[in-house]
């Protein structure tokens, strides 16, 4: 298994006592490039103040074209907004061209925050641990605007 590639998810993990391989993230060559399309896309769809969290289950089947069907729906989905009293978030999850996807848009971020932070997890129900430490980091980061 090669190591965290990304400084973003490195840092992340090490905030909070996390090993890649206790959530059982993937790092091989198409899940870095799926990942870093994602980003791209992110970068120029999800508006200031929110950052996605993504995670795909492993094996990525399909990865092109699983790829354009993410971007599609962080498009339609990156200005979607919280109800009153509800968590400062909105999440869905579903199958995409035969990968589990798990999404939790944040809202209230720093401006300079990532607009993506993603994963490939062997086993898609760790997640969730993820998330919520990426949710401390990017809500605790020093410089929030």
């Amino acid at each position: 298994m090669r190591q965290v590639q990304d400084p973003v998810l490195e840092t992340i993990l090490t905030a909070h006592g996390l090993t890649a391989a206790g959530l059982g993230l993937r790092f091989d060559r198409v899940a870095s490039r799926v990942l870093a399309a994602l980003r791209v896309h992110a970068a120029g769809t999800v508006p200031p103040h929110r950052t996605l969290l993504l995670a795909l289950g492993a094996p990525i089947r399909e990865p092109g074209r699983t790829v354009a069907a993410l971007n599609q729906t962080v498009s339609e989905r990156a200005t979607e907004t919280p109800g009153p009293g509800s968590d400062p978030w909105v999440s869905w999850a579903g199958t995409v061209h035969g990968n589990g996807v798990t999404v939790r848009l944040l809202f209230g971020t720093a401006s300079d925050a990532p607009r993506l932070i993603g994963s490939v997890h062997t086993d898609l129900s760790r997640a969730a641990i993820l998330f919520e430490a990426a949710d401390l980091w990017v809500r605790g980061r020093p410089g929030r605007s």
